[in-house]
């Protein structure tokens, strides 16, 4: 019996490491055309490990990717590369790129460090003109119909606004975490109802569709997930402290104060003088709104 099973195991583990050895051109001509519009050029090697020169999603470009299968995860039931991208605009990063044994995408450990101007497509409307870098240390992120799910840390680098003439406005974090809502309902008590008992006790009666659930019962619902995230200033001619909340279909709101410090050049603090009236301790209220296409970035 033990020999048995692990003759099925090792056939099992030969067939595994027989897919993975698949040149990944011959992959990609099964699949064609891809999922989610997504376009690959210059693909070589297997699907264990190989590059691409480029990987593009409408307006999303990453070039000089590579990956490389974690085989272990295979054993939990999931499907995991380390994928890496460096752009020729200097955008680069890497993450664990996967799917877990319910078909649920993920990405983890992403590492990464973006120009703003990439991240335009996700701002409706746009905000503020600004300009810097984005670098990401993300511990897990994916995303389904009940939200995403984001955990990490975010960082707001060289940020300027670009007017005339441009200002450097400072350093920023962001730490983001997710939340639950709308958890699933408690049953009800489990009271009787006689005129359904009644109904049911007549001879050739049909039952009501509502009635195949029991009364103690109610519909199964999901909880949705809303991702938080707190902002702060490190030190430079603005003091900021703010929150942002996204909800599950992507609307997202941002809210605090921002105000000047002792060393804040004259031209950052002519833009104050269009925020209004400053409260008790010398801080400007703000507050942007928006939408993240959530549906065009991952797919639906």
């Amino acid at each position: 019996m033990k020999l048995g099973f692990l003759a099925i195991l090792g056939l099992l583990a030969y067939l595994v490491f027989l897919v993975t050895q698949l040149p990944v051109t011959h992959v990609l001509a099964r699949l064609e055309p891809l999922p989610e519009k997504i376009q690959i050029y210059g693909a070589e090697g297997t699907v264990l490990a190989g590059r691409a020169a480029l990987v593009q999603k409408e307006n999303w470009r990453f070039e000089q990717v590579t990956w490389k299968l974690r085989p272990w995860a295979l054993v939990t039931g999931q499907l995991e590369f380390d994928v890496t991208f460096h752009n020729s605009d200097e955008n680069r990063g890497s993450a664990r790129v996967g799917t877990t044994i319910l078909r649920q995408p993920y990405l983890a450990d992403l590492r990464a460090h973006l120009r703003l101007s990439t991240l335009e497509p996700l701002w409706q409307p746009s905000m503020i003109n600004l300009s810097g870098w984005l670098g990401t240390e993300l511990d897990y992120f994916d995303w389904s119909p009940t939200g995403l799910n984001l955990n990490g840390k975010a960082t707001l680098e060289n940020i300027t606004w670009e007017g005339k003439p441009s200002v450097p406005i400072g350093d920023f974090i962001v730490v983001l975490d997710t939340i639950e809502s709308n958890a699933e309902p408690k049953p009800k008590d489990n009271v009787k109802d006689s005129s359904n008992e009644r109904l049911n006790n007549k001879p050739g009666a049909k039952m009501n569709t509502d009635q195949r659930i029991p009364k103690n019962q109610e519909k199964v619902t999901y909880p949705e997930r809303m991702v938080r995230g707190k902002i702060t200033d490190k030190g430079g001619p603005i003091q900021v402290q703010g929150q942002i909340q996204i909800d599950p279909r992507g609307a997202w709101q941002l809210t605090g104060t921002i105000s000047p410090r002792a060393n804040t050049p004259p031209q950052i603090r002519q833009i104050f003088s269009f925020l209004g009236r400053p409260d008790q301790e010398g801080r400007f209220p703000i507050s942007f709104n928006g939408h993240l296409p959530i549906d065009k970035v991952v797919g639906k």
